[in-house]
């Protein structure tokens, strides 16, 4: 209180408090705004009379004299508690009379269980059209099963007189096979709906098939409910056309991909469109990299603080000083200005430190996560871990040229082995072993190998997971005869054996490509299971 400047800073303490409320009532006026608009668009909907006479005649709170509080309860006190002499004429005797004959209505009693009641079927709908357990078609039976129309009473009493008068013909009828009538409101609703999907289908088969492996789109994953395979459920038969046709393995995974795309299609399942990405995938998530660029911003911030208050007075430097201090009532030319940057810098660091221990924290937490994961999975690889942590970034970096030379010698070019008199002796010694019986896939074999696959995980160089071949069973008798053919004419499809190999270095120290642990792609995995 007894600095020089205490004027200048209750003004400054003013001036906040001020813009302070200024933002406060804003935020008030603004919901109030948002409020009306919401309830007058309601209102039109429901009562737009009402809502005219409320534009024409607006209420207004607050304005007049206050009526007196203990007027007003003794004006309804005399309407509703007080007794009233009114003035009986003979019209009542004669009214009178005329109800005694009238039988009195039962006494209404209202309990709890019927105000329960009366909201449970309002309810139940509810929940039935936001939890989607009826489709479209199975909720236009139930409505025209629950109020028939005309035509229908119609129809009803027209057949009524012959059912009475044909009683022989009800044994056959009982034999014959049912036909629906194709006039039927719900069953066109479903073969509108059936059409629909099978014209999405058609469609995703076309793009699937003229898009290459690598700029599919990526399917998401859905979720496991009743709708959901049911849509899957409906695409098996028209799917069964398409994989017939199929001459290999390549057609067939181009199928089965468009049946998949159709899914997520028809159920509105947000598909990327920008491709699968060719490289792994990014793991630091969305919000550490925020808090990281939030650190960046800070920390320049602070280098150009710094310089200000050192005696830089660039005009860049004075931009960003003024842009710091905007909102504040915070003036360069004032006599304190260095406390203020001071000030200013120190609150800067702390959130640096504040956000650095939010990213600390989560990285330990991971990193216990993962070695509890890894212990109860492989406790060798844990300790060689702990032994020898991973080191990322550093040591020298290898050339990619001599790394594609050294894998390309060990796949691509032939190689001379020197095969000595052994060779001839086992040769001789396994002559006597009887050969493997061969080996015959069926498509219960394949149902148990995609069986035990788990769902979302592996979906390979063509993007198809595993819930797919799990969903779509006719698929199954297609890809035994398939995978049959390929073991008898011992070769496989490119679309098995294309993929991403990561290769991954046992020594940080040296740049040899040979120091290179590869693992593969695991695209026919699941097709190797049985």
């Amino acid at each position: 209180m007894s600095q020089p400047d205490i004027t200048q800073k209750l003004t400054e303490r003013i001036d906040d408090l001020k813009q302070k409320i200024a933002a406060w009532g804003k935020r008030i006026r603004r919901f109030s705004e948002r409020s009306r608009r919401f309830n007058q668009n309601r209102l039109f909907q429901s009562d737009q009379k009402r809502l005219y006479k409320s534009l024409e005649r607006p209420e207004v709170c607050g304005a007049g004299p206050g009526p007196d509080q203990a007027d007003t309860v003794a004006f309804w006190r005399g309407l509703w508690s007080e007794p009233v002499n009114h003035s009986e004429g003979p019209w009542m005797e004669v009214v009178a009379s005329q109800s005694a004959s009238v039988t009195p209505m039962d006494p209404v009693t209202i309990t709890p269980e019927d105000v329960a009641e009366a909201r449970k079927p309002a309810d139940r709908v509810r929940y039935i059209l936001r939890s989607n357990i009826f489709d479209v078609a199975e909720l236009e039976r139930l409505r025209r099963e629950a109020v028939p129309s005309s035509d229908e009473n119609a129809t009803a009493e027209d057949a009524a007189p012959q059912m009475v008068e044909q009683p022989a013909n009800v044994d056959a009828a009982v034999n014959t096979p049912v036909v629906v009538d194709s006039n039927d409101d719900g069953t066109v609703a479903q073969e509108l709906e059936l059409e629909h999907m099978r014209s999405i289908f058609e469609e995703a088969i076309v793009e699937t098939r003229s898009t290459p492996l690598e700029n599919r789109p990526r399917l998401p994953r859905i979720a496991l409910s009743k709708r959901n395979r049911a849509v899957v459920r409906a695409l098996n038969p028209m799917l069964v056309t398409y994989l017939e046709a199929s001459r290999d393995l390549c057609e067939t995974d181009s199928s089965l991909f468009g049946a998949a795309l159709a899914v997520c299609r028809i159920i509105g399942a947000k598909v990327s469109t920008a491709g699968r990405a060719t490289g792994q995938s990014n793991a630091i998530p969305a919000w550490r990299r925020r808090i990281e660029e939030r650190i960046a911003k800070a920390r320049a911030l602070i280098g150009r603080l710094i310089c200000f208050r050192s005696g830089n007075n660039r005009p860049r430097i004075v931009r960003t000083v003024r842009m710091a201090f905007a909102g504040t009532n915070v003036s360069l030319s004032q006599p304190d200005i260095t406390q203020k940057l001071t000030e200013r810098i120190d609150d800067l660091k702390q959130r640096i430190a504040a956000w650095g221990k939010r990213i600390r924290r989560y990285t330990e937490r991971s990193t216990r996560f993962n070695q509890n994961r890894l212990f109860q999975s492989d406790q060798k690889r844990l300790y060689e871990s702990l032994e020898r942590p991973m080191v990322s970034g550093t040591g020298p970096s290898r050339n990619q040229a001599d790394t594609v030379a050294f894998q390309r010698g060990l796949w691509s070019e032939p190689v001379n082995h020197s095969e000595g008199p052994w060779t001839e002796v086992v040769a001789s010694q396994c002559a006597g072993i009887t050969p493997m019986d061969p080996v015959i896939i069926t498509p219960d074999d394949v149902a148990e190998a995609v069986r035990r696959a788990p769902n979302w995980k592996s979906p390979g160089h063509d993007g198809l997971h595993h819930y797919w071949l799990k969903g779509i069973v006719v698929c199954h008798t297609v890809l035994a005869r398939q995978f049959q053919e390929a073991l008898k004419q011992k070769s496989l499809p490119r679309l098995s054996t294309t993929g991403i190999s990561h290769l991954f270095s046992k020594d940080q120290g040296t740049t040899d490509p040979s120091h290179l642990n590869t693992v593969p792609s695991r695209i026919y995995r699941p097709y190797t299971r049985h």
